[in-house]
Order: C-alpha cells, then sequence, then structure tokens
C-alpha cells in the first residue's frame, strides 16, 4: 500500500476503498526542523497525519511541559475537528523535517458518508484517547487526594 496504510481511518476497509480514499487525500504540507505546525490559536479544522517526520506536543502554558512526541503514521487534530473551539490544547512543534497532511472536516464528513467503517474508525479513536485521559485524570486525583489527605507536619522548636 503506502505510508496511509496505517491511517487509522482505513482500518476494516477494503483493499480497493482504501485506494479510493488515499487518492482523494490532499497533498501533504512541509514543516522544516522547529517549525510550528499548531499552536493556541492557529490551528486547522482537520485531523494531521504525520507522513514522515517527528512532532513534539507542549503544554500552552508558561511550563511547556512535553505532552506527547509524535512519529509518522501518528495523527492528531481528532478532537479539534468537529465542534467549534477557537483555541487549540497544545502547541505541536516539527521536531524534524516532516510532512503532514491534513484531512479537513468537509472530506471527513464525505468520507463518513461513503463509508461508513471510517465514521466507527473515527468514534473508536476519539473514544481510545477519552479512555486514556480519563486514566490519566483518574491517577492525577488519586495523587491530589493523597497529597491534601497527608498531615502537615510542622516544625518543632525545642
Amino acid at each position: 500500500m503506502s505510508v496511509y496504510g496505517n491511517l487509522f481511518l482505513l482500518d476494516g476497509l477494503e483493499k480497493n476503498d482504501k485506494e479510493n480514499i488515499i487518492s482523494s487525500l490532499p497533498d501533504t504540507v512541509k514543516f522544516k526542523k522547529g517549525e510550528p505546525i499548531y499552536s493556541r490559536k492557529r490551528f486547522f479544522g482537520a485531523l494531521g497525519f504525520i507522513v514522515c517526520g517527528s512532532v513534539k506536543a507542549v503544554t500552552n502554558n508558561d511550563r511547556r511541559l512535553v505532552m506527547k512526541e509524535l512519529c509518522g503514521s501518528s495523527c492528531f487534530g481528532a478532537a479539534a475537528v468537529f465542534g467549534g473551539g477557537d483555541t487549540y490544547v497544545s502547541t505541536l512543534t516539527a521536531q524534524s523535517d516532516t510532512e503532514v497532511c491534513f484531512i479537513p472536516e468537509s472530506l471527513l464528513i464525505s468520507l463518513f458518508k461513503e463509508y461508513p467503517q471510517t465514521a466507527v474508525n473515527y468514534i473508536t479513536f476519539l473514544s481510545d484517547k477519552i479512555r486514556f485521559l480519563n486514566e490519566k485524570l483518574s491517577v492525577i486525583s488519586c495523587l491530589s487526594l493523597i497529597h491534601i489527605s497527608e498531615p502537615t507536619r510542622h516544625a518543632q522548636i525545642s
């Protein structure tokens, strides 16, 4: 197939359907190492598929914590496509020369209508992300409760 063979939207589809979808995808956009791809205010209403290269996602706050590092065949932006938020949750920067295929909302809708399995795949992808984030929140919540419930120790003066 092609590099797009790992695109989650194509899971469970017939070979000819996969080929039709791949041929309908837009051209890739090239980013040089260090170039921003998405930021708080600059992002597309599109699913990003990393064709080649690597991307680092950092938080959009003063701490700029690394959230995730993505490599070829990874996707980003799925939760920002549908909805209407005007900010993106993180800043994505090319860690090497990188090519990204941005699959716009309009094309996704067309694919969902023509190939219903792609909609199921998209929902599955988002559901997996929600479960992952819920698990992370659960751990963070437990750690916060442990921290709050620990007795405060005061220094004693003798």
